[in-house]
């Protein structure tokens, strides 16, 4: 996970917390505490709640998103965050224990900039967007949950969001954080249907401009659809490159831009927009999944496995990092391995653990065209697998060479505008379908030609 917010950077005693680059350091000398990353994210709540009595309930939902996780957990964290602090629990000057509640973080937090002078003060205020600190607090909790990128946590960064505007109606980056949700969440599937969560996005997105037409985020968020929704390459590419003129620090308009430009087939463009993306933002999984991406696109085994593992050691629970090291080994023609951490993949993404028994068991009967059988039966008669994105169905068909099933799948793509159809030419598993007319026929309606 990666909290990437407006204006992140805050300082409480000796201690520097910058957000966006997810590192705790001193003032004094700089030097960087190690976190790990839930003590962060741990850290970042309660600092940015500071003064407000945090429930332990809250606690967990937020920096645990729920999971089955016990209060000893949450309590060994803050053993952790005290100890790297200097703190003593008998007597607390950062984090206090409200007994049978929850903590309270009681040192004084201030935003880099308070202490300088009107102007940079006044730019401050610009990037954070609004004077209602109950308004910023729930646009950063908005920004919490939609960097989760689950289906549930998006519908909270919606209501955290919807409640950011009528804190302050005229917070633009929280129309800006409302259209991001609704997008991604018309990419999730069960989610949203595309096109109302597409068509919701935009309307926030022309309301965030009109409040300030020079938000970054607000292009960034405009080229996304452009790009990735109405397939309006070039326009897309400009919306991105104003976007960055206007703050060139934004490591998920670099990400966003790199998938533009991997749809498009520039690879060496887009890595270096990937490689600015993970410079500024090092420990965000969403843009190292996008450099596993490249390496899957480029059907690089080893830097693909190699990369789906640093996925993993940010976030051990993370479904992309599984479901790329699957690809990585079946590239690598591990296939054992791979079947298993595609099994590993569907768990996580919410899917019954007796799918992944099932791939496993039709691996030792039959090898890999047995597993891609049984996972065209669970297609058809798994209810949860109803609506699973059409692009990653066809797949399925590619690799066993039923074409009349892979078309099928592909069409479905097109007409619900699934995201993944746009790699249409990249796809590594449809390469030897490209020169047939029924593909060159998608291609052109993707005008991707």
């Amino acid at each position: 996970m990666s909290l990437v917010f407006g204006s992140s950077v805050f300082e409480f005693e000796v201690f520097r917390i910058d957000a966006k680059l997810r590192r705790l350091s001193r003032v004094d000398s700089g030097d960087v505490i190690p976190l790990t990353p839930r003590a962060f994210d741990l850290l970042y709540y309660l600092s940015t709640n500071a003064g407000r009595v945090i429930s332990k309930e809250e606690l967990m939902e937020t920096v645990w998103e729920g999971s089955a996780v016990e209060e000893s957990n949450l309590s060994q964290t803050i053993f952790v965050l005290r100890k790297l602090l200097g703190e003593d629990k008998k007597a607390p000057r950062l984090i206090l224990t409200v007994p049978g509640v929850g903590y309270r973080f009681i040192a004084k937090v201030e935003a880099i900039g308070e202490r300088s002078t009107p102007d940079q003060r006044r730019l401050l205020n610009d990037r954070q967007g609004t004077n209602s600190n109950e308004a910023y607090q729930a646009y950063v909790r908005g920004r919490f949950f939609w960097n989760k990128r689950t289906a549930v946590s998006l519908r909270q960064a919606v209501a955290h969001f919807e409640d950011a505007i009528e804190k302050d109606p005229k917070f633009a980056h929280a129309y800006t954080g409302l259209s991001d949700s609704y997008r991604l969440l018309s990419e999730y599937y069960a989610a949203a249907t595309p096109n109302i969560s597409m068509n919701k996005a935009k309307a926030a997105i022309s309301r965030s401009q009109e409040i300030d037409e020079q938000l970054s985020e607000a292009h960034a968020s405009l080229a996304y659809a452009q790009a990735f929704y109405d397939w309006d390459w070039a326009t897309a590419e400009e919306s991105f490159r104003s976007a960055l003129e206007i703050d060139p620090l934004n490591a998920t308009t670099h990400q966003w831009f790199a998938e533009l430009m991997m749809v498009r087939g520039r690879f060496e463009e887009a890595r270096r927009h990937i490689d600015q993306a993970i410079e500024i933002s090092s420990e965000s999984t969403a843009i190292h999944t996008c450099l596993a991406v490249f390496y899957y696109l480029q059907r690089d085994a080893n830097a693909l496995i190699s990369q789906a593992r640093q996925i993993l050691k940010l976030d051990p629970k993370s479904g992309y990092g599984h479901f790329y090291l699957g690809f990585g080994y079946e590239f690598a023609e591990t296939y054992k391995v791979a079947v298993d951490e595609f099994g590993r993949a569907a768990i996580a993404f919410g899917e019954p653990a007796d799918i992944a028994e099932e791939l496993r068991l039709a691996y030792e009967r039959g090898g890999m065209p047995a597993v891609w059988y049984k996972r065209l039966e669970q297609y058809a008669t798994r209810e949860h697998l109803a609506e699973y994105p059409p692009f990653l169905k066809s797949l399925v068909p590619a690799r066993l060479g039923d074409r009349e099933m892979m078309y099928r799948f592909l069409g479905e793509a097109l007409d619900q505008r699934d995201r993944g159809i746009i790699y249409i030419k990249q796809e590594p598993f449809l390469a030897v379908y490209q020169s047939e007319s029924r593909m060159q026929g998608l291609v052109k309606e993707l005008r991707l030609e």
